[in-house]
């Protein structure tokens, strides 16, 4: 919803009768209005420029996944059993309510957020695989990578020869603009309705990168191989200090290609359909330690330009995400 329309949001509330009962809230450090509801709590939630959206309704990133489908997928979540009773997307929870979210310790009232070694000490993350994924051939991801190719346009080979530029000479203002323009390419649909985002959001990303380039160059040369426990702080970090600009996808894009042998790619569907994780930092380094079991056996690069992490994204986005948008 644009700016000139969301400004009417909280009148259009107070005209209703019998007058909803809503709040104002700052969930992670995003403002919301949180309508009250008798079993769920509705959430619309402001971005940057003053335009709003409703997580609830909007599960994954893709535009194509928006409110229309709501319906169809609470229908989905009900008959198989799960406790799910919103459409609420990809951040958190499910069956969402002001108290509980409070009461654990994921939103807070503007001026008063938990203090970071609170947080901290609440987001730890049991450093071992849960589900354990199947191992892929050599020969099964560079078929899979030929489709991809012939039917999935995108500047990814480019954009990581830039960035191997830039980094060297630790450019980051081009390193800024060389993800904003993949992340922009990749995103289409979404920043086709969002310009004010999409103006921005190289000027947004720089100094993020510059506040965390040090480690970034420091992680640029390792494997996901070489992960460990204790990564999980500088992980978890450097996911958090993206996500509020990016979403948890975004984020997860961009850290892969500033780090392409460390950092997996991902998207709602694949983070929570088929390596059952929340898109949260502590999903993402569960998603991490379990394709790290999946790329024990491969080789860094399969061919060239093709690392072992961009091949398993394109796996599973043909086999599982695009899957999915067809059916």
């Amino acid at each position: 919803m644009k700016q000139s329309e969301a400004v009417r949001i909280p009148a259009l509330l107070a005209a209703r009768h019998p007058r909803p009962v809503w709040e104002e809230a700052n969930v992670e450090g995003v403002r919301m209005l949180v309508i009250l509801g008798d079993e769920v709590d509705a959430v619309i939630r402001y971005n940057r420029y003053g335009s709003v959206d409703m997580p609830q309704l909007a599960s994954y990133q893709e535009v194509a996944e928006s409110a229309a489908h709501a319906d169809e997928r609470l229908a989905r979540q009900r008959a198989s059993g799960r406790v799910n009773t919103t459409g609420e997307g990809v951040h958190w929870p499910r069956n969402w309510k002001l108290a509980a979210a409070k009461a654990a310790g994921r939103i807070w009232y503007a001026g008063s957020p938990p203090t970071r070694a609170k947080a901290e000490c609440n987001n730890n993350v049991a450093f071992k695989a849960q589900k354990e994924q199947p191992p892929l051939s050599v020969e099964e991801l560079l078929k899979v990578h030929a489709e991809y190719s012939s039917t999935v346009p995108n500047n990814y080979v480019i954009t990581m020869e830039r960035i191997e530029k830039t980094l060297t000479k630790q450019n980051v203002g081009e390193t800024a603009d060389a993800v904003a323009k993949w992340l922009k390419d990749l995103n289409r649909q979404y920043y086709r309705f969002r310009p004010d985002e999409a103006l921005t959001l190289r000027e947004r990303l720089e100094p993020l990168i510059a506040a965390e380039l040090t480690a970034i160059l420091r992680i640029r040369s390792r494997r996901i191989a070489t992960l460990t426990s204790a990564d999980e702080p500088t992980v978890r970090r450097l996911f958090d200090c993206l996500r509020p600009e990016l979403g948890p996808v975004g984020t997860g894009k961009a850290l892969h290609v500033l780090a392409p042998n460390f950092f997996p790619l991902w998207d709602n569907t694949i983070a929570s359909d088929f390596y059952r994780v929340s898109t949260d930092a502590n999903g993402y380094i569960q998603f991490m330690i379990l394709v790290k079991e999946q790329v024990v056996n491969l080789p860094d690069e399969l061919a060239p330009g093709l690392t072992a992490l961009k091949a398993i994204d394109e796996y599973n986005y043909l086999r599982m995400t695009k899957t999915k948008k067809a059916s």
